[in-house]
């Protein structure tokens, strides 16, 4: 198909659905006009039961034009793949034995819920990727997904800053870097999480 970038052959056999895009997913958040709508409802909402259909049809409304309104992120090139249930013979490690992994600064801020970051924003860089996914189980699986800037032989912009926001069912997850990383122009990142029925994850990739 054309503008479709084949996967690497190193990783190819970690997902049977690998993608490549030009427009991301972003995952979309409330738009302060929102709150402000949500606060006039709140105020008036003592009124005589038209009064309250009248305000809750006007927040629905708000909503819908805030969320529609907001522009996605564009991304320069990204390759993921799927996020993909593994097993000891499929996984990155298993397949790829050479490679090094550097794992990237983890913080957890609650069950389930972890920021990995690599680098930090400096002046004059601007958001290169924004991509947003999420996959559910029937039942608790090992899963992997791997992402790649720039996609093919595209070539990238020099990297400064990786945040990728993770929520799953497991306790835990790991980050790594497979490949490039702050201050090159490409990156290679491997997210890995074991017994998990769910998995959800948002990666912000900056350059300039």
């Amino acid at each position: 198909m054309e503008g479709e970038t084949k996967a690497p052959e190193a990783v190819a056999s970690t997902s049977q659905n690998p993608k490549s895009v030009r427009i991301v997913h972003q995952k979309r958040s409330p738009h302060p006009q929102f709150f402000r709508l949500f606060r006039i409802s709140l105020t008036f909402f003592s009124g005589d039961l038209l009064s309250k259909m009248f305000l809750v049809l006007c927040l629905v409304l708000g909503i819908m034009a805030s969320v529609s309104g907001q522009p996605h992120a564009r991304a320069s090139d990204l390759y993921y793949t799927d996020i993909t249930p593994v097993t000891d013979e499929t996984r990155y490690t298993t397949l790829n034995p050479d490679t090094q992994l550097t794992e990237m600064n983890k913080v957890k801020h609650s069950k389930g819920n972890i920021v990995f970051t690599a680098g930090e924003r400096a002046s004059g860089d601007r958001l290169i990727v924004n991509h947003y996914d999420d996959e559910n189980f029937p039942s608790a699986k090992d899963v992997e997904v791997l992402m790649s800037y720039p996609a093919g032989a595209s070539t990238g912009v020099t990297l400064t800053s990786i945040e990728v926001y993770v929520d799953m069912a497991a306790d835990d997850a790991g980050g790594y870097l497979t490949k490039g990383g702050i201050g090159q122009t490409n990156v290679e990142i491997l997210l890995t999480s074991n017994q998990t029925r769910s998995f959800v994850y948002e990666t912000f990739i900056y350059g300039y």
